[in-house]
Parts: structure tokens; sequence; C-alpha cells
């Protein structure tokens, strides 16, 4: 993997634990994906504000204990529960999990992240342009409905690689 001077800083802890931990992660979801290299971007789409158990909060907990901010405008996924309408998964019904999202929705948003609690950004007034550079990461790529990996939900990368032209 060919890396920069500021992602070999990333990968050495030399910016902290967290951004080390992302680096990580990183370059490991590219080298799944067979690149050789990574690409500077100036926006995100992050899927792992959606809560599916405690490991999902144990890991942004981890990040933001250890320092974590988003580096880009990052915008939020769609949480398990909609906050505008809360009689959906009503928490009598599901209080471990509607406390589990709470919790993990508020997290996201101390880590920096711009809370839109949508897969669809492109239909807010601030969205990605014509040619920048874009990462939408999917925690659960098995979950995609393209029979191949694609880095995050089908139609954000749909939307995404139209914007790349």
């Amino acid at each position: 993997m060919q890396l920069t001077e500021y992602d070999q800083s990333l990968l050495a802890g030399e910016q902290g634990k967290a951004r080390q931990v992302a680096m990580k992660l990183m370059i490991r979801a590219a080298e799944v994906s067979g690149a050789d290299h990574l690409v500077d971007v100036s926006m995100a789409h992050v899927n792992s504000c959606f809560y599916s158990g405690q490991v999902g909060i144990d890991f942004a907990k981890f990040l933001l204990a250890e320092g974590g901010q988003v580096a880009v405008p990052t915008l939020t996924n769609v949480g398990l529960i909609d906050l505008l309408h809360p009689d959906l998964r009503p928490k009598e019904v599901h209080p471990e999990e509607v406390a589990g999202a709470r919790q993990l929705m508020d997290i996201y948003r101390q880590l920096g992240c711009e809370v839109v609690w949508t897969c669809a950004p492109y239909q807010l007034k601030q969205r990605p342009q014509v040619g920048i550079r874009l990462w939408v990461l999917n925690p659960m790529p098995w979950c995609s409905t393209t029979p191949y990996w694609v880095p995050g939900p089908i139609n954000m990368v749909i939307f995404w690689t139209s914007v790349q032209r």
C-alpha cells in the first residue's frame, strides 16, 4: 500500500490512537478492494452510526475516548430509530435497542458528524458536488444488494459515481 507521509504518521499513531485505528481500517478496506493507494477525500458518509449492538457503541466510545473527531465534513446515515417518529420503534417495546441507538447517535454527534440521519444525503441542501472525492464506509458489506463489495449503501455509491465525472 502506497502511503503519503501524513498517512504514515497516522498509521504510526503520531496523530493519536483513534486516527491510528481509523487508518488501519481504511487501509484494510482498501486492500480488500484491491487498491494500491489511498486518495484524499473532501466529504464522508458514515454508516456505523446505525445501532446493531453493543459492539458499535464500544467502538464509537473508544474513538471518542481517544480524542477522535471527523477529519472532513461527515454526514450520518440512518439510525435504528427515527427521531421524528419515535412511535415506529417505541422504547416501551424495544428499550435496549432504543437506548443503544440514542447513545450511539449522540456519540457520533460528539465525534463531529453532521447528524442528518439519512441514506440519501444527496437530497440535502449541502450535498456532494461534481468532482469531489467522497468516502462511504459500510461496516456490513455483506448486506450489499450487489454481487460484489461496494464501499457503502448502494444508492449513495450510485450517486457518488455520478458526481465523480
